[in-house]
């Protein structure tokens, strides 16, 4: 639990934030200065610094090394991330990046209430709790692709970090760990795992087969509501104005179900995707000898 992890955690993060790219889509509204669409200038984004948080910046010529001090300041050191198992202070800090400080140490505390034992339990429950949040928002039809896709991205890419970290002989004296001192986002900074589970590509592959399974009972379950809505439209036209009622309220419950059931099937599988590659990864280079 030092610093050491803060670079690499943000370099990972601007893969996800489209890197030195300057993006200038009119229709975002980040990229206004105003915060919204037509309002201010069109400044755009990059490295993950959008004009809309970052009026005054000139977001065209942002460096690398500004992006980085963003990064630590307003994202890395509200959430405490000096003071997180290597691996999961990734996972926190790439969605303090993505949703904000407040939400990520929302999600901190409650991981920390569960008590978890080891990193990667941390990880995977952290990654799950991420992408409930997600789903709970409007544009989840619009962007729930993306998003499923970079939390799975970044659970596995933490669980690397966290896999990395326990092969490496930790240090002779333990460095002072920096806590957070924004009063505005306390975190549990000083959660740590009491019994520290060995990451094998086993247990990645275990987990993945979880995702799997997941999958297809949300798959098993559209296809139930989706018969189940089709069976009350065939029986709806011998009913009377009544039954249609009835029929109208049971018919919005199916989709709904059907709704839910396919968040599910694109979570889990993009989870499963992105653990599969990595117990993979990690199964060839434990067969390569240094």
């Amino acid at each position: 639990m030092t610093a050491s992890n803060r670079l690499p955690s943000f370099l990972a993060t601007m893969v996800w934030e489209g890197g030195a790219h300057l993006s200038l889509i009119r229709s975002d509204p980040g990229n206004w200065t105003g915060n919204r669409v037509g309002v201010g200038q069109l400044k755009g984004t990059k490295w993950g610094v959008a004009a809309g948080s970052h009026p005054t910046l000139d977001i065209a010529s942002l460096t690398p090394d500004q992006a980085s001090l963003i990064f630590e300041t307003g994202y890395w050191r509200p959430i405490g991330g000096d003071a997180l198992a290597t691996g999961f202070d990734h996972c926190v800090s790439d969605d303090s990046y993505n949703a904000g400080p407040g939400a990520a140490a929302k999600r901190l505390r409650k991981i920390a209430a569960l008590r978890l034992n080891d990193p990667a339990a941390m990880i995977h429950a952290y990654s799950k709790a991420r992408l409930a949040f997600l789903h709970a928002l409007k544009t989840w039809s619009v962007f729930g692709t993306g998003w499923a896709r970079r939390v799975a991205g970044v659970e596995a890419e933490s669980i690397r970090m966290a896999y990395q970290a326990q092969t490496q002989a930790p240090p002779a004296v333990q460095p002072k760990v920096e806590r957070p001192s924004s009063a505005a986002y306390p975190t549990p900074a000083d959660i740590a795992p009491r019994k520290s589970a060995p990451i094998s590509p086993a247990s990645v592959a275990a987990e993945a087969a979880k995702a799997r399974s997941a999958r297809a009972a949300a798959q098993r379950g559209a296809g139930g509501a989706a018969t189940a809505s089709g069976a009350g439209s065939a029986l709806a036209p011998a009913a009377g104005h009544v039954h249609w009622a009835v029929w109208a309220v049971c018919g919005g419950a199916a989709l709904a179900a059907i709704a839910v059931c396919l968040w599910r099937w694109r979570a889990h599988g993009a989870r499963f995707q992105a653990l599969s590659n990595l117990a993979t990864e990690l199964k060839g280079a434990s067969h390569v000898k240094p």
